[in-house]
C-alpha cells in the first residue's frame, strides 16, 4: 500500500512543476508582448510575425497542457524547437524562454507515463 503511495505522487509532482512553470512562462511571454506593443518606438517595435506566431503556440501549448498534456507538450516542443531553430542564439545562454521546451518534455513525459499506467 505505501509503494503504490508513492508511485502516485511523483507524477503528480511533474504534473505540478510543468503547470506551474509553464503558466509563470506563458505570463512572462504575455507581460513582454504586451510590453512591446504598448511601449514607445524608440524602445524598439511589436514583435514580428514569426516570434509572435511562436509566442502564441507557447501559450496555446500551456493552455492545452493543463487538460491534455500530451497534445500540450507536443506544441510546446515542437514550437521550442522552430524557435531555436529560428534563433539559435537563444540556445545559450539560457532565458526565461527556456522554460517552455522544459515544461514540453515535462508534460509529455507526464502524459505517456500516465497512458502507459492507465
Amino acid at each position: 500500500m505505501e509503494s503504490t503511495r508513492k508511485t502516485a505522487v511523483i507524477p503528480a509532482i511533474v504534473r505540478w512543476t510543468a503547470r506551474i512553470v509553464g503558466t509563470l512562462a506563458a505570463a512572462l511571454v504575455l507581460l513582454l508582448v504586451s510590453a512591446s506593443f504598448l511601449g514607445d518606438e524608440s524602445e524598439g517595435g511589436p514583435p514580428g510575425l514569426q516570434p509572435m506566431l511562436i509566442f502564441i503556440c507557447w501559450i496555446l501549448g500551456v493552455l492545452l497542457a493543463w487538460k491534455w498534456e500530451g497534445i500540450g507538450g507536443v506544441l510546446l516542443v515542437i514550437s521550442s524547437v522552430v524557435f531555436l531553430f529560428a534563433t539559435p542564439s537563444a540556445l545559450w545562454p539560457p532565458t526565461p524562454l527556456t522554460a517552455f521546451p522544459i515544461c514540453g518534455v515535462l508534460f509529455l513525459v507526464y502524459g505517456f507515463g500516465r497512458r502507459r499506467a492507465g
